[in-house]
């Protein structure tokens, strides 16, 4: 192996020289815009796509409208009242039968796998049922008396 083809590219590039002729900018932009120009008048943009859009969206307004302004009018709302069937009677149990135990009345109307209310939940029940009159009474304020010590203290 002679030589690293590393080393052959670096020696060609460092035998190469700069042009003479520096690019002239304003003339190679000039040369651009009027190659886009000219490629822009070849192949006109189709001018039928908004148009089109536009005209329709338009055509379903105005159908729209007409359905709105023409359509059914507003529902009327009435009320039925229907009667539920009457109750079979009931057939009177034999004499010789006796009669059911009474049960006693249940405590509460609460459900028997509910836990009872806390005092803080009944509290709450008779706020939102009375209002602020529902609130036990409140104590009676002691008087508290201060001494100078307390009043100067940092905190």
């Amino acid at each position: 192996m002679s030589e690293d083809p590393l080393n052959r590219l670096e020696s060609a590039l460092r035998g190469l020289t700069p042009s003479a002729d520096p690019l002239d900018r304003d003339a190679l932009l000039y040369e651009a815009g009027r190659a886009y120009e000219a490629a822009r008048a070849a192949v006109p943009p189709p001018r039928w796509p908004w148009p089109l859009a536009a005209a329709v969206s338009a055509m379903l307004a105005v159908t729209f409208g007409i359905v709105l302004l023409t359509g059914p009018s507003r529902m009327v709302e009435r009320v039925v009242y229907v009667q539920p069937p009457a109750p079979a009677p009931v057939p009177a149990p034999p004499a010789d039968t006796p009669a059911p135990p009474e049960q006693p009345p249940a405590a509460s109307s609460a459900s028997p796998w509910e836990p009872e209310p806390t005092p803080y939940e009944q509290a709450c029940d008779n706020v939102l049922r009375w209002g602020l009159d529902g609130l036990p009474p409140a104590p009676p304020a002691r008087p508290q008396t201060l001494k100078t010590d307390q009043l100067i203290r940092p905190f």
